[in-house]
């Protein structure tokens, strides 16, 4: 009987997964939420499950497990964690502990860790109101970094510059965090970069490295990236030494591991962690683009009970890829322009829209705001930014204010 994987999470950035699943030789499980999530067309079976629904995920692989021969579960976004912790543990299919996965994700049981492994990484403090987070900063040089404890895609996250913007900056952090727990945090002053990693039989591989670039303060919107990275090979060696390090600490050996990371003079400092890949622009698209390197397909071929995954993350490209967002101007969007003819551009790979005529654009504050990205590859560095210059041109939103 052919094997099931239960895919948790059918939004559109994640078709290319399923996609692979297949060509893996999975049986593909599709759960969302949303009745007409877009990944559903593309599974062989589509469920509507939140996917931070345990119970529900753990009922239906009750009743269904033998049916679908369902042998493994994988999701690539925070939500659904824990729900892949939990359903494999009812499966009896490798996975990492529960009790792993709650630490890599609390981010304070995380750094109290890795500071008795001396692994190198912000000093920070939490906080549960207002006049802690004042009494914390007193410790601290501005700016300083506020962030809720449990959030991510930039929700809550922001840069006080002084005594100030302290207030704002718990607000925002306290819209994003579950219980109102809030981390008060140094900022490190760096050379931004994402990494991904892959633990199997107990080796760490390597992923890859990507730049990442970002709004001024005070928030912490991307405004794109680049991959492969620009680091040197010495640079990089430092932070995938301290990003498997920072892994190992934490006792994961299994599966897949994703790092925000800050290379400063001194070296690198890890800034954020999770057990799974960075998100789908760069993992399904930009780094396949760039590299050749497809870790989500090698992680599937593993759960499927593959042995050799050295095709899929060895480099076989060698070319340049990335993202830019797509801003509009505050206001409410009463037409989108270009974006099919911006496809004819050559380059350009992809056009993502994330907001629709009628939405109304306020301040960007986090991943969740942007309008668009456009993702897009090219045989050098100017030439992609050539593309995304064009691109730029084309594609515009137009707004009434």
């Amino acid at each position: 009987m052919m094997k099931s994987i239960l895919v948790i999470g059918g939004g559109e950035l994640g078709i290319n997964q399923i996609k692979w699943a297949k060509e893996v030789g999975f049986h593909v499980i599709v759960t969302d939420y949303n009745p007409e999530a877009p990944g559903f067309n593309a599974a062989d079976l589509g469920v509507q499950i939140a996917g931070d629904d345990i119970r529900g995920l753990i009922a239906f692989v009750l009743q269904n497990a033998r049916k679908y021969n369902i042998v493994a579960v994988y999701c690539g976004n925070d939500f659904g964690l824990l729900s892949v912790a939990a359903v494999s543990q009812v499966l009896k299919i490798p996975c990492l502990p529960l009790y792993v996965v709650v630490r890599s994700m609390d981010k304070m049981l995380m750094k109290g860790v890795w500071e008795k492994a001396k692994i190198t990484t912000p000093l920070a403090r939490e906080v549960s109101s207002f006049m802690e987070l004042e009494s914390a900063a007193e410790g601290f040089e501005f700016p300083l970094i506020v962030k809720p404890l449990d959030s991510s895609g930039s929700q809550g996250v922001s840069r006080a510059e002084s005594k100030r913007r302290l207030k704002p900056a718990f607000d925002e952090a306290c819209r994003f965090s579950k219980d109102s727990r809030v981390i008060v945090e140094q900022f490190i002053q760096g050379f931004a970069c994402d990494v991904n990693g892959l633990f199997h039989n107990g080796k760490f591989y390597r992923c890859g490295m990507i730049d990442r670039f970002f709004t001024p303060s005070p928030y912490c919107v991307p405004l794109g990236t680049l991959s492969p990275t620009t680091l040197s090979e010495k640079s990089q060696d430092q932070v995938f030494s301290l990003f498997e390090n920072a892994a190992r600490a934490l006792n994961i050996d299994f599966g897949p591991v994703k790092g925000d990371i800050i290379l400063t003079d001194d070296g690198p400092y890890i800034i954020e962690f999770s057990p799974r890949f960075h998100g789908d622009i760069d993992i399904s698209h930009t780094i396949p683009l760039s590299t050749g390197i497809n870790p989500v397909k090698a992680f599937l071929r593993i759960l499927c009970g593959g042995k050799d995954i050295s095709k899929d993350i060895e480099e076989s490209k060698s070319r340049v890829a990335g993202y830019r967002t797509v801003m509009a101007e505050a206001g409410k969007i009463i037409r989108v322009i270009g974006d099919k003819d911006v496809m004819k551009i050559p380059g350009v790979e992809r056009v993502l829209l994330r907001k629709s005529e009628g939405t109304i654009i306020n301040e960007y504050r986090n991943n969740t705001d942007v309008p668009a990205y456009i993702i897009a590859s090219a045989e050098s560095q100017p030439a992609l930014e050539d593309v995304f210059q064009k691109a730029m041109q084309v594609i515009k939103f137009e707004v009434r204010k």
